[in-house]
């Protein structure tokens, strides 16, 4: 999904042709009552599973894909780039949606917790957590 601001001018039509939705897309996504009356500033959704970026002045394909977190290869396949030395600003480039990456994440707990409070703990905390790291320690007054 990406947000597009209605600049003057703007019409359903040419935003559709723009990022390749239909026109009933657009109006169904953002429940328009009178699609004709765009007002400038609204914004819309686009309904598409990736985004499109508009290649700025100074930017490269390799800036612009580590950017998204794609390879360039795949940059270049997905928008059928035919030359990657020649990229022009505000050629309308299509950023497909990554898959997200599993993550692990560890949780520390004083063994010396009071009980009934280190339980309630970890159950909530338990369904974001991989590891629960228990562990205990004592001061000496040496």
């Amino acid at each position: 999904m990406q947000i597009y601001v209605i600049k003057p001018g703007d019409t359903l039509w040419q935003i559709s042709g723009l990022y390749n939705v239909s026109v009933e897309n657009l109006i169904s996504a953002n429940e328009l009552p009178n699609p004709e009356n765009l007002v400038v500033g609204q914004a819309i959704v686009i309904p598409i599973q990736g985004i499109y970026h508009f290649v700025r002045p100074g930017e490269t394909l390799y800036s612009i894909a580590n950017r998204y977190g794609i390879s360039v290869q795949e940059l270049i396949r997905v928008n059928g780039i035919v030359n990657p030395n020649l990229i022009a600003p505000g050629l309308r480039l299509y950023i497909p949606q990554q898959t997200k990456r599993d993550i692990y994440t560890a949780g520390y707990m004083d063994i010396s917790y009071p009980r009934p409070e280190a339980s309630e703990n970890v159950t909530s905390l338990s369904p974001y957590l991989s590891y629960l790291n228990v562990f205990s320690y004592t001061m000496n007054t040496d």
